[in-house]
């Protein structure tokens, strides 16, 4: 019965309500058998309207299966800031089990999704702290590109 209330919940045409619903199915997602509703949490991450996919990052924080983390690590290059925030807050949370997710969005071409990725990182982790080095040596390299084409710029074109 409760889930067949939470389906049709987050089903909703309203907002509030399908946030709402969001809230308590992160709220109760500790204490579910298995994927009860994941999936439908899941869905909810591709929603147009940026709150109820941050709901659904928030919703889904509590969990610890592969989906629902690998479904975060894509909505850490969300075009929102709040929903990127969010992701990496929910997946901040699950620890250094998801990093190896997270470490891949640090190769994205979206600045924010890297800066949400170094954000989503828990630290203490062996893989974390070795992957990081890789980038910061690489974001160096680019920095030292970029000093370099400022400095051959002449001075009049700046």
């Amino acid at each position: 019965m409760a889930q067949a209330n939470l389906r049709s919940a987050l089903a909703e045409r309203n907002v509030q309500q399908r946030v709402a619903a969001l809230g308590a199915f992160g709220e109760a997602a500790r204490f579910l058998d298995g994927d009860s509703g994941t999936e439908e949490a899941i869905s909810m991450l591709a929603d147009t309207l940026s709150s109820v996919r941050a709901a659904a990052c928030r919703a889904l924080a509590a969990l610890e299966d592969t989906p629902s983390a690998a479904a975060l690590s894509v909505r850490l290059q969300d075009a929102d800031p709040v929903v990127r925030k969010a992701a990496a807050d929910a997946l901040r949370t699950r620890g250094p089990e998801v990093a190896g997710l997270v470490l891949n969005v640090l190769d994205s071409e979206f600045e924010a999704a890297r800066d949400a990725a170094l954000d989503a990182l828990a630290p203490g982790s062996m893989e974390t702290s070795e992957r990081l080095r890789h980038y910061a040596r690489a974001e160096i390299e680019r920095l030292r590109t970029v000093r370099s084409q400022e400095a051959s710029l002449p001075a009049g074109g700046r």
